[in-house]
């Protein structure tokens, strides 16, 4: 194996990483691209670009192994760092998928170690369900799978199921003025969610509303007079169109605070989303969902026409205080 260089990407390298990683998403079919944009943006999205980024060069000059260390969250249930690693399937034979997790398991370990010992410590990796790979790797380092994570689609060009109209309950399209209080009844709905932790507002508008395929013109919120209840937010992401074969929105995620729930907000919400994708244009509305969610949210999804064509798997590994 020639010399490697370990350092930080910076904006020279973009194009190339994107590269490396768009071979890693055709190797193990997984239905997204990573455009030269969408990796210039993610590489904004970490607190500190220098060390929680970490970058495998070849001896050509080639990335040949990434991971991101995402903006550590946590303080109510737990702390959580959350990582993502790729690695060249060309080099998935050899040792450098254990070198990579081996560097970002340090640098969690720094991350978390500044963190109070009030709370449980984790690192929280993610993988296709499709890759032995990543299963084998973050299982030789202590890593389990511990939760499921489906993708659902149905067309947009069909009518689903009739939902109700909602006495009482305003569907309306998202403003920007209604964005924090978007944040705090999301905080409030997924409190009781697996793995969830509260979304500060630098995150929220940084990597949520911020993110580069966030669509406005496809998200609403759900009132109850001046009271925010409920909200979806909509993303597009183009660049995945050609080799998916087909255009899609996301219901990147869509949330109804406790108060209100089992009173049909959500098929609602989701309802009009359809709708709007498409009076844009678009050919399938597509999500995700936890498939143990205490909600009920995947036999929502099924009823109102979605079905499953891909799963995540989320691997974690607590850390000793």
């Amino acid at each position: 194996m020639d010399d490697l260089i370990w350092r930080a990407p910076n904006r020279e390298d973009v194009a190339a990483l994107a590269e490396m990683i768009q071979a890693v998403e055709v190797a193990d079919d997984i239905p997204e691209v990573t455009s030269p944009d969408r990796m210039a943006w993610e590489l904004t999205t970490v607190e500190d670009p220098e060390h929680d980024l970490i970058m495998a060069v070849s001896g050509d000059g080639r990335p040949v192994a990434f991971a991101q260390i995402g903006t550590h969250r946590g303080g109510v249930r737990k702390y959580r760092v959350p990582v993502s690693v790729y690695v060249h399937p060309d080099r998935w034979a050899g040792s450098l998928g254990d070198q990579l997790l081996e560097r970002t398991d340090r640098r969690c370990r720094e991350i978390l170690a500044e963190c109070p010992p009030d709370l449980p410590h984790v690192i929280r990796g993610w993988g296709s369900a499709r890759s032995r790979y990543l299963r084998d790797l973050y299982g030789r380092h202590g890593y389990a799978a511990a939760r499921l994570e489906a993708y659902l689609r149905r067309p947009a060009t069909t009518s689903g199921p009739d939902v109700q109209t909602l006495e009482g309950i305003a569907i309306e399209p998202w403003t920007t003025g209604r964005s924090n209080d978007a944040r705090l009844a999301h905080n409030e709905a997924f409190l009781d969610h697996w793995g969830s932790e509260p979304v500060s507002e630098k995150i929220w508008i940084g990597s949520w509303v911020g993110d580069p395929g966030f669509r406005a013109d496809l998200s609403f919120v759900a009132l109850d007079g001046d009271k925010l209840v409920g909200y979806l937010l909509a993303e597009v992401h183009p660049d995945d169109f050609e080799r998916l074969g087909l255009t899609e929105g996301w219901i990147g995620t869509v949330g109804v605070v406790r108060t209100h729930r089992r009173r049909g907000i959500a098929a609602v919400l989701i309802a009009r989303a359809v709708a709007a994708m498409r009076d844009d244009g678009l050919e399938y509305a597509s999500l995700d969902v936890d498939t143990e969610s205490l909600t009920g949210a995947f036999g929502l999804y099924e009823r109102l026409g979605f079905s499953e064509f891909y799963r995540t798997v989320t691997y974690v590994k607590e850390v000793a205080v």
